[in-house]
């Protein structure tokens, strides 16, 4: 990072690449399930079970749906510069939790599944939130928060 407080940190620069990337892979996967341009018979699994597009959709579409709306979000923020651009980053990862719970207690999503989904759902959004709160970087945002 340069001592320039304002001036974006490389690294964040390129997660600012890897959060656009991911909500228009999100975004692209949820458009091509709801027009049913993704093949009907490729294969499709939820916790290692053979499932239809229809099943794997209805399963998927709404964690794609809310992926691709955070990772949005964080995308416009960074490459806009704004303050809260780092918190999307994190509501992602937290809303994956909620919803593989809410699908455990349901019943909609095999054990394993939703037990990993939590699991890797939280380690990463605890990562991020050591990178963007707790590292260096989280001075950008402080100086974006708070202009000279």
């Amino acid at each position: 990072m340069s001592a320039e407080p304002s001036v974006m940190p490389r690294s964040l620069r390129v997660v600012r690449i890897a959060v656009t990337v991911m909500a228009a892979v999100f975004a692209a996967v949820l458009a091509g399930g709801v027009l049913e341009l993704l093949p009907p018979d490729v294969g499709y699994t939820v916790g290692g079970k053979a499932v239809s597009r229809g099943e794997w959709l209805r399963l998927a579409a709404p964690i794609f749906a809310t992926s691709a709306a955070w990772f949005g979000a964080a995308a416009v923020g960074l490459w806009t510069r704004k303050p809260w651009a780092r918190f999307p980053i994190i509501a992602a990862f937290g809303t994956v939790c909620g919803f593989a719970l809410a699908g455990l207690a349901l019943g909609t999503f095999p054990r394993d599944l939703a037990l990993r989904a939590v699991i890797q759902a939280a380690v990463m959004g605890a990562l991020s939130d050591v990178y963007l709160y707790h590292t260096p970087v989280a001075r950008y945002f402080d100086a974006l928060r708070h202009p000279r």
